[in-house]
């Protein structure tokens, strides 16, 4: 059930699941109709259940069916190459070529993997790989049973990320986007190239001033940009796109800026773009799970 893209029909709800807070979006035609963000009152699982339940209740919610964004350290996300193969060994080559990646066997995954542009198109694929362990996935399932919810895709927050950057913001297909969406207690980071994520990270913030969190997000970035060039020099970083709470952004956008080769700004624009007004920065989440779900769902 973990997915690497899709379309929602014309009216359709995403819920998504962080580590200390949950959000429900419902999206009728091209407007966000409702929108409802809940905090986690505890660390069990009754807590969570609980907090999806008010934030169904708080939007006004009724249908039961919903795509599902995860927090990122639930999800292995792995970029690798291989060679270009036919259509028909391209599954078996990933999952032959993802055991070098990842601490499991596919067998004990859910997972998908999707083909982005590679150097040399006619001899190898570069592959984004997603998967989560399919003892964790029949918990989630539990859970989202237990809170009333039919989930129509279960999809990693970096991926509803890129989504909604697509949207709102052009790139060039090489080019290469560092997103931080983060909460009062943390976030998630992804870079992102042609809407996949290449990298991802959850991250709790270890300090209460706004300028320590500042400093943490400068270290967090830092190392992911680092090893993405490395790995992938041939894709320049375009820029690092910030959301969350507006009045945190602003600041870290302050103080990030010229820390980088890479303008750090705020996502406030992207967001308007892709979604129209009316959804505040710390959605950018929900609004790129509002604009993709399942292709089993009618499309």
């Amino acid at each position: 059930m973990i997915e690497l893209g899709g379309l929602l029909r014309s009216g359709a709800v995403g819920l998504v699941i962080r580590p200390t807070e949950v959000e429900v979006i419902e999206r009728r035609g091209k407007r966000i109709s409702a929108y409802a963000r809940v905090p986690i009152q505890g660390t069990e699982d009754d807590h969570l259940v609980a907090a999806i339940k008010a934030a169904v209740a708080s939007a006004g919610v009724r249908r039961k069916a919903m795509a599902v964004s995860i927090a990122g350290h639930d999800v292995l996300v792995r970029s690798f190459t291989i060679p270009v193969v036919p259509k028909a060994e391209w599954e078996g080559a990933v999952r032959f070529e993802a055991r070098k990646y990842i601490p499991f066997k596919p067998e004990q995954l859910a997972w998908s993997a999707q083909a982005a542009r590679g150097a040399d198109k006619d001899k190898e694929s570069v592959v984004v790989f997603v998967g989560i362990q399919q003892e964790r996935l029949h918990r989630l399932q539990a859970l989202l049973a237990q809170a009333g919810v039919q989930p129509l895709l279960i999809e990693p927050q970096a991926i509803s990320l890129g989504r909604v950057i697509q949207l709102g913001r052009a790139a060039a297909a090489s080019e290469a986007v560092c997103v931080v969406d983060a909460g009062p207690g943390g976030g998630e980071l992804a870079v992102l190239r042609d809407g996949l994520p290449f990298i991802t990270r959850s991250f709790r913030f270890s300090a209460e001033s706004p300028q320590a969190r500042a400093e943490q997000l400068q270290g967090e970035i830092s190392l992911s940009t680092a090893f993405f060039q490395r790995e992938h020099p041939g894709s320049p970083l375009r820029g690092i796109l910030l959301f969350g709470p507006d009045q945190d952004v602003e600041g870290w956008r302050g103080q990030l800026q010229g820390r980088f080769a890479a303008p750090v700004e705020s996502g406030a624009a992207v967001v308007r773009r892709a979604v129209g007004e009316g959804l505040p920065l710390g959605g950018a989440s929900a609004a790129g799970l509002a604009l993709g779900a399942a292709r089993r769902d009618g499309g």
